[in-house]
C-alpha cells in the first residue's frame, strides 16, 4: 500500500458528525432559513405597504382638489348675481315694490283644519309656519326682497304671509 492513503478499517472509522452535532447543525439551517422566509416576507409586505401608501397619497390629493372645487362651487352658488339669476329664471319670482306684501290664500277649510295650531301659545321669537315664507324659498325671497309673481287678488280671503303673536 501506498504511503499516502491510510487505511482505516470500517468498524474503527468515525461518523463526520455525531447525532447531537447533526441535531445542531439542522437547527441552525432551519433557523436561517426561517430568517431568510421571514425577511424575503417582510421585503413583500413593505413593498405593499409603500405602493399602498402612494395609492392612498394620492387619492387623499384628488379628494382635496375634489373639495376644493366643491367650495368653490359653493361659493360660487352664494354669488348675488347668481342667486338673483336663479331666482328669476328658475323660481318665476319678481322684485317685490314697497307696498306690496306677500298674502297667502286659503280655502276656508284648511284654516279650520289648521285652527288648533293657532291657538297654541307662541313665545317671542318663534316662527308659526302658516305661510310660504317660512320655507327656505319663501326665506331666499323675503331676504333679497322679492315676491312671487302670484298675487292675491283684492277681496280675496287671505292670510298674512308674515304672521307675528
Amino acid at each position: 500500500m501506498s504511503t499516502l492513503t491510510k487505511v482505516v478499517p470500517l468498524e474503527k472509522a468515525k461518523p463526520p458528525l455525531t447525532l447531537p452535532q447533526a441535531a445542531l447543525v439542522l437547527f441552525l439551517a432551519l433557523n436561517a432559513l426561517g430568517l431568510f422566509a421571514a425577511e424575503l416576507t417582510l421585503k413583500f409586505a413593505l413593498d405593499d405597504l409603500r405602493q399602498e401608501t402612494h395609492r392612498l397619497q394620492a387619492r387623499g390629493l384628488e379628494l382635496r382638489s375634489e373639495v376644493n372645487l366643491l367650495k368653490g362651487e359653493v361659493q360660487a352658488q352664494k354669488r348675488g348675481d347668481r342667486l338673483l339669476h336663479f331666482a328669476r329664471n328658475e323660481l318665476g319670482l319678481a322684485q317685490l315694490s314697497p307696498g306690496e306684501e306677500e298674502r297667502l290664500i286659503l280655502s276656508p277649510a284648511l284654516v279650520d283644519r289648521y285652527a288648533v295650531a293657532r291657538l297654541l301659545p307662541v313665545t317671542p321669537g318663534e316662527l308659526t309656519p302658516v305661510s310660504a315664507g317660512d320655507s327656505l324659498a319663501g326665506a331666499v325671497t323675503a331676504r333679497l326682497g322679492w315676491t312671487s309673481q302670484a298675487q292675491a287678488a283684492p277681496g280675496e280671503d287671505t292670510l298674512h304671509a308674515d304672521r307675528r303673536p
